[in-house]
């Protein structure tokens, strides 16, 4: 595969040096320092490598663009006072609170910002909590590209990673012991339980909680007139979500997470859903390993994210930004906390500035992107 090598000859070209030396296992590769208006470069693993050098004056104009609006000549195009470089030759975004507004809704400037990715040769990856059939049918005409491109992928944050060309290469289950003592927990606490099993949605009956995934665009919900000891017993589930009002996750995630201490991870990414994941699932995780499958170096990712769930991602990324919405431990977490909200084309605009209004590539990466391809076949 060519991914491996043009990963590793773009890192060759941006310093000299892998970040990465032999024997290195830490899954958070070294990190330039923090800044909130920096810079960034781009490279395509399938296109051509970018660089791009950036302002905090660049970063300034690009938030100042008013929503909805395309920059245009005079918007960010960091030529002045360039800051540090590095490559980024592919893009992880989550979905709900990031690339869609607060009404589910795709924007016309985020759809242009992701097709314009898309067509320079790079890989994006929709990186969710959600599984792939909703998270494409959300993000519309993008996501029907990214669905008949076979584009890489981690959803169930983290239970199902798809490599580019469709192929599963991870895959993590919820033991039927998890399940049977979630639901009795989630019962007596007066919770709506719900499981994914792929792109399925099921429940023992539906209600007005079950009722939100249609806002989210998921498949229905599946009614199982059946207790979860059956459920868990005929399919394999990928995650639990207990729904309930937030404050009252809250109060009794505590008690959640010492009921499956050492059998499951317990995470949130919407205040009235508390999901409960197999051990060792996580968005980061799942991005962490399909990043190895591709040979993509985590210093090259630019990542985008808001939730809690986002963390770990934001973190293996080398440039990460967190929308002006983000929870606190994601705008800890990322390199650019981003002042603009998802319900401002955030995510837009961050790609716009720290992506896409780049230099053309110099001599030097054209032609080592050209004899990469060359040795690779």
């Amino acid at each position: 595969m060519r991914w491996a090598p043009f990963a590793m000859l773009l890192a060759g070209v941006a310093t000299g040096l892998s970040p990465h030396g032999p024997g290195q296992t830490s899954m958070r590769p070294p990190r330039p320092p923090r800044r909130h208006a920096s810079a960034a470069a781009t490279g395509g693993v399938n296109g051509p490598a970018v660089e791009l050098s950036s302002s905090a004056a660049a970063v300034a104009d690009a938030l100042a663009t008013a929503p909805g609006e395309v920059p245009g000549a005079g918007d960010p195009g960091p030529h002045d006072n360039p800051g540090p470089r590095t490559l980024i030759s592919m893009v992880c975004s989550d979905v709900d609170g990031t690339l869609l507004r607060r009404d589910h809704s795709l924007s016309a400037r985020t759809a242009r910002a992701v097709t314009e990715v898309l067509d320079r040769g790079m890989p994006f990856a929709a990186c969710t909590g959600r599984g792939r059939a909703g998270a494409y049918a959300a993000l519309g005409e993008v996501g029907d590209r990214l669905r008949a491109a076979e584009a890489p992928g981690v959803f169930l944050n983290g239970g199902l990673v798809y490599a580019p060309g469709g192929a599963l290469i991870r895959e993590l289950l919820v033991p039927e012991e998890v399940t049977a003592c979630v639901a009795a927990f989630s019962r007596a606490r007066g919770c709506t339980l719900v499981a994914f099993s792929g792109d399925a949605l099921l429940c023992e009956e539906e209600n007005q909680w079950t009722d939100l995934f249609k806002l989210f665009k998921d498949p229905p919900a599946e009614a199982q007139a059946r207790p979860w000891s059956e459920i868990a017993q005929g399919r394999p589930l990928h995650k639990l979500i207990l729904l309930a009002e937030a404050a009252h996750l809250d109060a009794l995630r505590p008690d959640l997470a010492q009921l499956v201490n050492g059998r499951a991870e317990v995470t949130k990414a919407v205040p009235e859903m508390l999901e409960v994941l197999p051990l060792g699932g996580s968005k980061g995780a799942g991005v962490d390993a399909l990043l190895k499958h591709m040979g993509v170096d985590p210093a090259q990712v630019l990542a985008l994210g808001d939730a809690e769930n986002d963390v770990g991602m934001l973190e293996l990324a080398g440039t990460s930004v967190a929308m002006g919405n983000a929870c606190a431990l994601a705008t800890k977490a990322a390199t650019h906390p981003w002042p603009k909200s998802n319900d401002q084309d955030g995510a837009a605009s961050a790609i716009e500035a720290l992506l896409l209004n780049s230099p053309a590539p110099s001599s030097v990466q054209a032609c080592g992107y050209w004899v990469c391809l060359q040795e690779a076949g």
